[in-house]
């Protein structure tokens, strides 16, 4: 079963990379992969797939690099003039920043044209009735590629914490550069050494006004085709065999637009949340695997601001430990998985990868192809997620130390 598993893997991605297109949030080859997924689905569960649908603004999300430089460049010419529009433009900048790449916030979405992206989502009822429920999620979008992970990898993070940090920098410096010129009347030589200061952050306009390449779309193979083509072998696994669990019922929720700011997870739990639900359920977002070293539990998401469900981590610690692996509890500190939207939204959610996070010059860019893929990781992978499941239909959720 488990080398079959990892061939479906690879053939499929290689399949949907050759034929499908650019798949990009809210695109033609996102919807055609979506269709597809859902009827392989239906194929493989034995019962109708759904597909639900709704709009995103596809390219607002990763527009935000551009757009705060955009904002902060005047910032820097207005503080030689005025303060306070320097603050003012800092201001708003930061504002976006904050609200939209650290919290996932629509702050740009009506500036720009929407699109229709989709959910599919699939069960297999257990053999009894319903006591619990796990869901294997991924998403099907590609990134538009990071120009500078393509360009220079191994300086990404030099580059990345360059750019993050510029923006508050100066943000906080016409802050108390304000603070000064009124203290001081206007007159103050620390207003000089503050201005002297901000040109140094300069460069991080040109680093997030390049930010994004909307020119290419990553092939998308690792992230996330790994984390779908899992999710469908399961599945596969499942149709296949006949075999049902004892008293979970499992689900598969390939949740659309991920690479614009978790559109689909967070639809998702819009649309569920007012149902609620008398069932336990747990989320296990899978997301991007390829370096098997790497594999983690990520128990902490969005920037580092969001702490998944305590228990369901336990439970991936304990699958992985009777795999033969101490996989480690690690947090997504630039970025998000789709898990984050779940657990935002009062769910019990965890998320699973498996990527260096200092190195990985396949990430959201044209690198991330089919033959870049890693047979062992998937192997690793597909083991520790079987291993969950049938804890959890055994015994739950595990008491915590």
């Amino acid at each position: 079963m488990l080398n079959d598993c990892v061939q479906f893997v690879l053939e499929q991605a290689r399949y949907v990379i050759e034929n499908f297109g650019p798949r990009p949030p809210g695109s033609e080859g996102e919807k055609r992969l979506q269709e597809y997924v859902r009827q392989k689905l239906t194929e493989f569960t034995g019962g109708e797939a759904t597909l639900d649908s709704f709009p995103v603004a596809s390219k607002a999300f990763m527009s935000v690099p551009m757009v705060t430089a955009l904002l902060l460049m005047p910032s820097f010419v207005l503080y030689w003039w005025s303060i306070p529009l320097a603050l003012a433009f800092s201001g708003l900048s930061f504002l976006a920043w904050f609200l939209e790449l650290f919290r996932y916030r629509r702050f740009f979405d009506g500036l720009f044209p929407k699109q229709i992206s989709s959910n599919v989502m699939a069960s297999i009822p257990p053999k009894g009735p319903i006591e619990r429920r796990i869901i294997l999620n991924a998403h099907p979008d590609a990134a538009y590629e990071w120009r500078w992970n393509y360009l220079f990898p191994k300086q990404l993070p030099v580059i990345l914490l360059y750019g993050l940090l510029a923006l508050p920098l100066k943000f906080m410096s016409d802050g108390l550069a304000l603070i000064v010129s009124f203290a001081a009347g206007g007159e103050s030589q620390l207003l000089l050494y503050v201005g002297l200061f901000q040109l140094l952050l300069v460069p991080a306009f040109a680093i997030g006004l390049l930010f994004t390449n909307y020119g290419v779309v990553s092939p998308g193979a690792n992230d996330n085709l790994s984390g779908v083509f899992i999710a469908l072998g399961l599945a596969r696994h499942f149709g296949q065999t006949g075999h049902r669990l004892d008293r979970t019922e499992i689900a598969f929720l390939i949740t659309g637009s991920e690479e614009a700011g978790l559109r689909g997870a967070k639809h998702f739990v819009k649309k569920n949340h007012a149902n609620g639900s008398d069932i336990e359920t747990v989320f296990v977002t899978l997301d991007t695997f390829r370096d098997e070293d790497f594999l983690a539990i990520y128990t902490k998401d969005m920037n580092g601001s969001v702490s998944h469900d305590a228990r369901l981590s336990r439970l991936m610690k304990e699958a992985g430990l009777d795999c033969g692996w101490d996989l480690p509890y690690s947090t997504v500190t630039v970025g998000s998985t789709d898990a984050a939207a779940f657990t935002q939204g009062g769910m019990h959610a965890v998320a699973l990868a498996a990527m260096n996070p200092k190195y990985a010059p396949f990430y959201h860019t044209r690198r991330d192809h089919w033959d870049n893929m890693s047979a062992e990781c998937l192997r690793k992978t597909i083991q520790v997620v079987m291993k969950a499941i049938d804890r959890y239909d055994s015994g739950g959720l595990p008491e915590l130390p």
